[in-house]
């Protein structure tokens, strides 16, 4: 297997691996070598004062070790964008975008101190910078260190490199290479795995879980329910919303969700929390107390019996079994003076020539007793006994004598009849003479009285 040109070297997180084949100049143990502070710098004049970046302790750094260097921000609007600017002799340096990690492996000693800045830019827009120096010490002639076969696939093979004047040589397949690297500091591609967006090196590969590493947008989280890793999105995961520990919580008809990166909780629709708590427990299109929205009571119109009820968040009701249900009133009994046994159907009190203040309603009909004298010949009670039977009535006078619907007859055997007094009588003639002021005393043989 041939290599490429360029060595990369590894340091794997496998003991037993690194101690058969040998390897040493691991971890700084030789010449001091430290990435320090600088004398600050300041911030860019557009840079809020609250955004910072802070200063690391100092740490050893030797040709062929993988550097992972966190860097911290304070202050500012997160998320933080890292961004970096060296000088030659620093092309190996990077700086992980959205972890704020330093990472590489150098290839050479620096030969001194050799300075480089870090940037960084909160969501607001806001930007930090801090100098800082970086010193990488010769590793040490014979020291053999496991590196990357750069090829040209995404998976990174491991090689052996041997160090010959203060610097590792070319990487090939000696003893011991040749397998797909496991080390997280050099994996797909031969770079540094993001923490960010995965937590293992598999085959070669940076992955989350069991899946390959996370997408843009998404970090590499410990799942809650399984303990393992997931990817997930940190603007819309309700498991982990803004940060890989933040769940947030929901509620009966209230689920969680996260949007833009904020927990909510909305209640589900034809759900609402109506006495303030955080749960959705009351149903706003069936509860006849909080019907459509909360304290909106359905309720029965009218006096007389029902049931109030609330479907699809809209108040009604039914009448009880016998009850009216009439316009402008609701459930109205069939005993009602104005819906006497129907809707519109008025019994008035107090109506012409009805005894005791009548008519009444009874039994679902209107009712009363008319004035002697008096009928109610049309039914309709509310105009009262309206007939004059005493009288009659008619062009002839011979009608609704006495009683509604008695009718004198006209044109008998001796003469003509007409109402008085409510009954009828008739102008005698031949012997059944009356001559006024004479007034006949006897009458026909039909019963009638004659005229008087």
């Amino acid at each position: 297997m041939n290599a490429l040109a360029r060595t990369v070297p590894v340091v794997f997180a496998v003991a037993a691996l690194i101690a058969a084949l040998h390897v040493g100049c691991i971890g700084g143990s030789q010449a001091d070598a430290s990435v320090d502070a600088g004398d600050g710098g300041s911030p860019d004049a557009t840079a809020q004062p609250t955004l910072s970046i802070d200063p690391e302790p100092l740490i050893s750094l030797v040709v062929g070790d993988n550097l992972q260097y966190p860097l911290h921000a304070d202050g500012g609007v997160p998320p933080y964008a890292w961004g970096l600017r060296q000088d030659a002799g620093l092309d190996w340096l990077h700086v992980g975008a959205s972890s704020g990690y330093l990472i590489g492996s150098p290839d050479a000693a620096t030969g001194g101190p050799t300075p480089f800045t870090v940037e960084v830019r909160d969501d607001a827009g806001n930007r930090a910078l801090r100098d800082l120096q970086i010193t990488v010490s010769a590793c040490l002639d014979g020291n053999t260190h496991l590196c990357a076969l750069e090829l040209p696939v995404s998976a990174c093979i491991v090689g052996i490199a041997t160090c010959s004047g203060g610097q590792y040589g070319t990487c090939d397949g000696g003893p011991g290479g040749g397998s797909y690297s496991t080390d997280f500091a050099v994996c797909t591609n031969c770079q540094p795995c993001d923490p960010v967006t995965a937590n293992q090196c598999v085959g070669g590969l940076c992955q989350c879980g069991d899946d390959a590493g996370c997408n843009a947008g998404q970090q590499c989280c410990v799942d809650q329910d399984s303990s393992g890793h997931v990817c997930a999105t940190l603007s819309s995961d309700p498991k982990h919303c803004s940060s890989c520990d933040t769940s947030c919580p929901g509620y009966s008809h209230a689920p969680a969700q996260c949007v833009a990166g904020t927990c909510s909780a909305p209640c589900e629709q034809g759900y609402a929390s109506c006495d303030g708590g955080l749960a959705c427990d009351v149903s706003i299109l069936t509860e006849v107390a909080n019907c459509g929205s909360c304290g909106n009571v359905c309720t029965v119109p009218g006096d007389a019996g029902g049931t109030a009820f609330c479907d699809g968040g809209s108040c009604g009701y039914a009448c009880d079994l016998d009850v009216l249900d009439c316009p402008g009133r609701g459930c109205t009994s069939k005993l009602d003076l104005d819906n006497c046994g129907a809707c519109g159907v008025v019994c008035r009190p107090g109506a012409p020539h009805v005894l005791s203040g009548g008519p009444t309603c009874v039994s679902g009909g209107c009712s009363g007793t008319c004035e002697s004298g008096w009928g109610n010949c049309d039914g309709d009670w509310s105009n009262g006994c309206e007939t004059d039977v005493d009288a009659g009535t008619g062009a002839a006078g011979n009608e609704n004598c006495g009683v509604c619907g008695n009718t004198c007859p006209l044109g008998g055997p001796y003469g003509d009849y007409y109402c008085s007094g409510g009954r009828c009588r008739m102008f005698c003639t031949d012997v059944f003479t009356c001559t006024y002021p004479a007034k006949c005393t006897t009458c026909p043989p039909d019963g009638h009285d004659c005229c008087q």
